[in-house]
């Protein structure tokens, strides 16, 4: 792995590059982005997610714990006719791709592991190896892009978002959901400081908060969204996953877990209403972009 440290994908400026002291993330305090430090190679990330997530982790864990975010996201289109085009980056093993086929899209999927691959194909028969780069598909194809928790996993998101602005239709939504690092961070220092109050030495504070490569607040979303070409930006509050999927909480069942996020999230809804919509604090965020119907790819 290069060792050396990297520049901000927004302002490429390194000597603004500063470390946080939360793992080995640093901030460009003239963008204000924060990432890991250095961004580890396309080829490092992929050969750890091809060790580290599992056919047990995705299918039975995060995939379960967020059918109802998907079936939600599906209602908003019921009644379009005929339904277009939707492709999903990140599909792991395809319980999106698979709940929007049945609702009547035409579905694609992109997702670099092997095992999610050949299993898609398999049960499927969708044909989703590869990345976005690598399928090459036709400028202003689709009508929905969508990334479940997957923009901050890249090593290098805003190419992501120019080659995802060049396949999408004008007029075309693109949708994102991902960690809110506001949460995240005050999530960690809190944890944190409890565990050094009380001289315990656990994994709790990294169960309870979520750093990938990159760590997006809607302000920084909306900068990346904007420099890629995107209009009409919405950040808003993502329901939370059901049940405990990090294992953060083995003692509590999973009906006092939803329980929990539910409440939590009525706190986090109570606070965006009152702040007038300016502040977004919930552990997920969910945006929703558009490529201007005035442009098309060249």
């Amino acid at each position: 792995m290069d060792n050396q440290s990297s520049s901000c994908i927004i302002c490429e400026n390194k000597n603004s590059v500063k470390s946080l002291g939360i793992q080995n993330l640093a901030k460009c305090h003239h963008c204000r982005l924060v990432f890991r430090n250095p961004i580890p190679s396309s080829e490092d990330v992929h050969q750890y997610y091809e060790k580290a997530y599992t056919s047990t982790f995705l299918e039975e864990g995060s995939g379960r714990h967020r059918t109802k975010l998907y079936e939600k996201f599906l209602r908003r289109f019921e009644n379009r006719k005929p339904k277009g085009s939707l492709l999903d980056i990140g599909c792991s093993f395809g319980q999106f791709i698979t709940l929007a086929y049945e609702k009547g899209w035409d579905v694609y999927g992109i997702e670099p592991s092997k095992e999610a691959s050949e299993y898609i194909r398999e049960k499927y028969d969708f044909d989703i190896l590869g990345s976005l780069i690598e399928r090459g598909f036709p400028s202003n194809h689709f009508d929905i892009i969508t990334l479940w928790n997957v923009l901050d996993h890249l090593p290098d998101p805003q190419k992501e978002l120019m080659e995802i602005h060049r396949v999408i239709k004008p007029g075309g939504l693109l949708f994102l959901r991902m960690p809110n690092f506001i949460f995240q961070k005050t999530s960690f220092q809190t944890a944190f400081f409890i565990e050094r109050l009380f001289s315990r030495h656990s994994t709790f504070a990294h169960k309870v908060s979520v750093f990938h490569l990159y760590c997006f607040t809607p302000e920084i979303i909306k900068k990346l969204l904007n420099l890629s070409g995107f209009e009409s930006i919405t950040v808003k509050n993502s329901l939370l996953s059901e049940g405990d999927s990090y294992s953060a909480f083995p003692t509590l069942g999973e009906k006092s877990i939803n329980l929990m996020k539910n409440l939590a999230f009525i706190l986090f809804e109570s606070i965006y209403y009152l702040s007038l919509k300016s502040f977004i604090w919930g552990p997920s965020m969910e945006v929703y972009s558009t490529k201007s119907s005035n442009h098309s790819a060249s």
